[in-house]
């Protein structure tokens, strides 16, 4: 099945998720950082809520830092998308926009041996001293985990989590089954 076909089911559960535009870019951006080879998936339960109000707001090209050629410019609240948890990067600032610091060290931890806290440091807020040389180094290591053949996928294609919205445990279970069975595994194990 499709994802607009998924995203269709869906809103049979619950009219309150994102919009299909936000689920599509969402897509685009994990699609982009997908290896030729994937070897390893590490796999979350979903993105965060994105308004479409967040995702007029765009990459800002005049921002100094030299983004992927053909990497997506709309903001959702997707750590595969730079200006989540990266205000700097925006053409307008986009309030509670804190990122996800943990996936972050996941992915670095993915390709760095680690041995305490301060290791990273190249890739957090508290670690750098310049906004450049952060984003300098979140794309550097999205190429990295890509090289690796490392990609992040979610279970769910809609935002499950938000400040202001919460769903039942009942309804989160049926979201993640739902695009689990549609979408999400025959993207990881395609029939043949």
């Amino acid at each position: 099945m499709n994802l607009k076909n998924t995203y269709k089911d869906l809103l049979k559960i619950t009219k309150e998720i994102d919009s299909f535009e936000v689920v599509k870019k969402v897509d685009e951006y994990r699609q982009f950082w997908k290896p030729k080879n994937v070897k390893v998936v590490l796999l979350a339960e979903s993105h965060v809520y994105t308004t479409d109000e967040d995702m007029q707001n765009r990459l800002d090209n005049n921002s100094g830092i030299c983004l992927p050629k053909k990497y997506p410019r709309d903001f959702v609240r997707f750590v595969y998308c730079l200006g989540y948890g990266e205000n700097e990067l925006l053409t307008e600032p986009i309030e509670n926009n804190s990122g996800t610091p943990q996936f972050w060290k996941i992915f670095f931890s993915c390709c760095n041996k680690i041995s305490s806290n301060s290791d990273f440091k190249p890739i957090l807020k508290k670690g750098t001293k310049s906004f450049d040389e952060r984003l300098k180094n979140k794309i550097k290591l999205l190429g990295k985990l890509r090289e690796n053949g490392i990609w992040l996928v979610d279970a769910s294609v809609a935002g499950l989590y938000s400040k202001s919205k919460r769903f039942s445990q009942k309804t989160k279970r049926e979201i993640i089954s739902l695009c689990w069975d549609n979408y999400t595994k025959p993207l990881l194990v395609p029939t043949q």
